[in-house]
């Protein structure tokens, strides 16, 4: 008996996918065609490794995709979406969340976005009512909302975490030529990787967000700094304001939350405070993930048809 396996793959996924969502001869959104020149780039769900604060490659042009998505399960990825497999080569994995037809008058704003530390934004479809934007998947991201209701947060980590986010935000406002407005615990995650990743930038582009309100972003970050290190005032999605009287905050973090308030993206990441951050990376941020993996870790519900 030869010790050789033959297998042979579909030649077409198995295809599941909900009702109502035509918007071309085929049905559903796991077989929708972009026009070219007015859609998001199409690309894998894998992303090239820089080093810390460096840009991810820029995409020149816009391109035409013709995959067929198949979706499987409802989960929870800053936000209730759907795990797909793009029928491309090596079926990547994407995540594809909907939006009503009302957000259609930002639809313009939507571009690529890709960077080490955003939930990267590939492509979008138009389906009757509803936009649909797909993103990168990340297996099991946990929420900073969850991580500080789970673990307590040393300063090396807060430091590591407010610089990611800074990162991040500065890709955002220099690259995009936009604002996030919404950097809170339930849009940053943190991955199995020791990854921290800003989540829901499609959101931001369809509520038509400007760099008017970049300065908001900056003040989030001082506010999660607040948040990470007392628990207690970390609840749900809201991050506070001021730092209490019995805060035990070091003279570099409290100083570092009241710049927020009043320097640049760029000064903000050579501040005395984030020197204590680790080096290549927030690679010391794993063993709080698995401290709260337990707390993190939801199945959704399989999509039917």
């Amino acid at each position: 008996m030869s010790g050789k396996r033959k297998t042979l793959l579909p030649k077409t996924l198995h295809l599941i996918h909900e009702q109502g969502l035509q918007v071309s001869p085929t049905k559903g959104i796991s077989s929708f065609t972009e026009k070219p020149g007015t859609h998001l780039a199409a690309s894998s769900n894998t992303t090239p490794q820089k080093s810390p604060g460096k840009l991810l490659e820029r995409d020149t042009e816009l391109q035409k995709c013709t995959c067929k998505i198949d979706k499987y399960y409802t989960i929870d990825q800053a936000g209730l979406g759907v795990l797909a497999l793009k029928d491309v080569h090596h079926l990547p994995f994407c995540v594809i969340k909907k939006y009503p037809r009302s957000s259609k008058k930002h639809i313009r704003n939507l571009k690529p976005a890709r960077h080490k530390n955003l939930i990267c934004l590939f492509e979008y479809a138009e389906a009757q009512s509803e936009i649909h934007l797909v993103y990168e998947y990340e297996h099991i991201p946990i929420s900073l909302g969850c991580l500080a209701g789970s673990v307590q947060f040393s300063e090396v980590a807060i430091a590591t975490v407010s610089r990611e986010v800074l990162e991040g935000l500065q890709y955002i406002h220099s690259e995009l030529r936009m604002s996030h407005g919404a950097i809170n615990p339930s849009n940053i995650l943190l991955t199995w990787k020791g990854e921290v990743k800003i989540a829901n930038i499609g959101d931001s582009m369809l509520n038509g967000r400007t760099l008017r309100d970049r300065d908001l972003d900056l003040k989030a970050v001082g506010s999660m700094v607040i948040g990470l290190n007392d628990r207690a005032l970390l609840v749900g999605s809201e991050t506070p304001d001021t730092i209490t009287t019995g805060s035990n905050l070091s003279v570099s973090a409290k100083e570092f939350i009241d710049n927020t308030k009043c320097k640049s993206i760029g000064e903000l990441l050579k501040d005395d405070f984030l020197q204590l951050a680790t080096p290549e990376g927030a690679w010391n941020l794993k063993p709080y993930y698995l401290e709260a993996l337990p707390f993190g870790f939801r199945v959704g519900c399989r999509v039917h048809d």
